[in-house]
């Protein structure tokens, strides 16, 4: 697999959400994009795998910490309905 597709379960409840995309949004200017990670919209990031697993277990783990339910659904390549 070459992408992941992590989608955070009703990223707009909560104040721990919150934390979570000012988190992604501190990290996505300090290296996060570099480890393949794309802010499709708040609540669903794609991670290029070409390079690692440094940017999916960022997010992952930032989830988790948070209780953030997510979804990963993974690719071959990078799913064209993403640019519509």
């Amino acid at each position: 697999m070459e992408f992941a597709l992590v989608l955070l379960n009703n990223p707009n409840i909560d104040s721990k959400d919150l934390t979570f995309f000012n988190y992604v949004n501190k990290v996505a200017g300090q290296g996060i994009q570099q480890m393949g990670v794309e802010i499709v919209n708040p609540g669903a990031y794609l991670c290029s795998l070409a390079n690692g697993l440094g940017g999916l277990n960022c997010l992952i783990n930032e989830a988790q910490s948070r209780g953030i339910p997510f979804r990963t659904l993974l690719f071959e390549q990078a799913p064209s309905w993403l640019n519509n």
